[in-house]
């Protein structure tokens, strides 16, 4: 037996369509058989559209109205998938939508809702173009009343998974900059919600490359948590930290990096003993900063001890004992131990083929890595068979827009690019780069990167001017973004000097050289091998032009440089 207040809202999903089909004859028979006056149902409405979370609307009433079985609400995209009906559901959440929308307003949370799941419906058939229209019709709708509401949690969490699978990280460090002002002023800057905002949001800084905004947020979160002497024992404490060792690893400052990951390994020992599944993984990313760091003994001898231990306790297919296999793998293919490389990364292959199926992202990610070996092998024909058969899989389950296909792609092209074949190179690389454009901007450090390699299949082609003009806003971009002293910025820089000298641009050749190596003798100093070699490429610039009295005495000082250098390496 319903009350008097739970048929008033009974009868207001009746009269919406909420829940149930739009039904204005049932909702007047529940009004008469309670004896609600119409116009209570009208105030009702009034309530309902300026209240952003039906779940709490007059005191949850709908959601135990719900829970009692009085009117269900289907995932209508899950219920037709599983009987092939696909654009039925579609039609039903486009309905859902307007009859909603005409009573609530579009722009109230439960059509977004209803929104957010067709989109999501979309994007499981793949059709991402549509999907994407449907999500910035979302946004601009009513961007206040998604973001305000008590929904926002759920809605945003939702959101921000579909900007992922685009790679549209702008956009998701927007939403995850709203939760952490959000949390601070709700929650405090110490709560543990608070927190975990604040971890989302770094992890996507790091996405982008942005190491400082990063690491700021990480310190936070690491010094708040010391004063929380509880806390240190917690998985979520030990995370905080190896993210930021990750940060630190990711501005190449080394020992900093491998202080805080011996840290966390030394924590994760002692809470959950060296053994455990968890500890091997921190094992196995400190063998990773002994690796970047060209500690080949130290990384090989970690990465063993790893292996052997997961082995024994788990068994060869165990899911971590394949990936401190694929660890040790690289450490040897770093290495240029090419076949033992290729033995492990073979294991690899055939066992996630075996216990994951052909087409796992985890076998296709193995297949890549496997052809990286047979690439520095010289063996061209098995790796293009491999990139193709991973380029042709992801295409089919995740569609030819989405970042990873477009990653399968662009390997493949420098298969055929090693191969001087210029014309199928430049096809795929035309196609990530126009891709990448539309899908991420102009400014992405993806799209960038993807100008790059075409800029450099031009150069390859002799299509100079194609190339400066992709190099020089390449360059001009990294300046922007990662500021001059990044290693980006002066590969570009260091490209587009390239693209001055095949034209013999000597004079723009010259003017980007001194630059470069006043960029790095600041970052590394006089006798840096990186700096000596741009000095080099300085003197033949000065040669081409003729003028042999500059370039003879700067490849004197060049060569006192290396001279020294190389005395002192030999004295230790």
């Amino acid at each position: 037996m319903l009350s008097q207040s739970q048929a008033l809202d009974l009868a207001l999903c009746y009269e919406l369509g909420f829940g149930v089909g739009r039904n204005k004859v049932k909702c007047k028979i529940v009004l008469r058989k309670n004896e609600i006056p119409v116009g209570k149902l009208k105030d009702l409405i009034k309530q309902l559209r300026g209240n952003p979370d039906p779940s709490t609307f007059r005191g949850g009433d709908l959601r135990r109205l719900s829970k009692d079985g009085y009117f269900p609400v289907f995932d209508f995209g899950r219920q037709y998938r599983e009987e092939q009906r696909l654009h039925e559901a579609e039609t039903l959440y486009q309905s859902e939508i307007k009859t909603l929308g005409s009573s609530l307003g579009g722009s109230h949370p439960l059509v977004q809702q209803l929104r957010l799941q067709l989109c999501m419906l979309m994007r499981s058939e793949n059709r991402q173009t549509d999907a994407e229209k449907l999500q910035l019709q979302m946004i601009k709708l009513d961007q206040r009343v998604s973001l305000e509401s008590p929904l926002t949690d759920r809605f945003v969490t939702s959101l921000a998974q579909i900007f992922g699978q685009q790679g549209q990280l702008e956009e998701i460090e927007k939403l995850q900059t709203f939760l952490v002002n959000r949390d601070q002023k709700r929650l405090g800057a110490a709560h543990p919600l608070t927190l975990t905002s604040m971890a989302n949001l770094a992890s996507t800084y790091s996405q982008q490359k942005k190491w400082k905004k990063a690491e700021e947020l990480q310190v936070q979160i690491v010094e708040r948590e010391k004063k929380m002497p509880l806390t240190r024992e917690l998985p979520q404490t030990m995370n905080n930290l190896a993210a930021l060792a990750s940060t630190y690893q990711n501005q190449q400052r080394w020992k900093e990096a491998e202080e805080l990951k011996k840290q966390v390994l030394e924590m994760r020992g002692k809470a959950l003993g060296l053994e455990h599944p968890q500890a091997l993984l921190d094992l196995a990313n400190l063998a990773r900063t002994y690796i970047e760091q060209n500690r080949w003994r130290e990384a090989e001898e970690l990465g063993r001890q790893g292996l052997e231990t997961s082995r024994k306790l788990y068994g060869a297919e165990n899911p971590n004992t394949v990936n401190l296999t694929a660890n040790l793998a690289m450490v040897y293919n770093e290495q240029g131990r090419w076949e033992e490389a290729e033995q492990l990364r073979t294991q690899v292959m055939e066992t996630r083929k075996k216990t994951l199926g052909m087409e796992h992202e985890d076998t296709l990610e193995s297949m890549a890595n496997l052809a990286t070996t047979y690439s520095y092998q010289l063996r061209r024909a098995e790796a293009e068979q491999l990139r193709t058969q991973v380029m042709e899989t992801r295409k089919r389950t995740l569609g030819t827009e989405h970042p990873d296909t477009l990653l399968s792609m662009a390997n493949l092209a420098m298969v055929y690019h090693n191969q001087d074949r210029w014309d199928e190179a430049e096809k795929l690389r035309v196609y990530v780069y126009e891709t990448r454009k539309k899908t991420l901007g102009m400014e992405n450090s993806k799209t960038l990167l993807s100008m790059a390699f075409l800029a450099t299949t031009y150069s390859r082609q002799k299509r100079w001017q194609e190339a400066e003009h992709l190099r020089m806003h390449v360059m001009k971009t990294r300046m922007k973004i990662l500021v001059v002293d990044h290693p980006d910025t002066i590969k570009s820089i260091v490209d587009l000097a390239s693209t001055y000298e095949d034209q013999e641009s000597w004079d723009k050749a010259e003017k980007l050289t001194l630059q470069l190596i006043d960029i790095r003798k600041r970052l590394k100093g006089a006798e840096d091998l990186d700096t000596l070699d741009s000095m080099g490429n300085l003197v033949s610039i000065y040669q081409k032009q003729g003028r042999w009295k500059e370039a003879e005495e700067l490849d004197r000082q060049s060569m006192q440089t290396r001279n020294r250098f190389i005395w002192i390496d030999d004295s230790c």
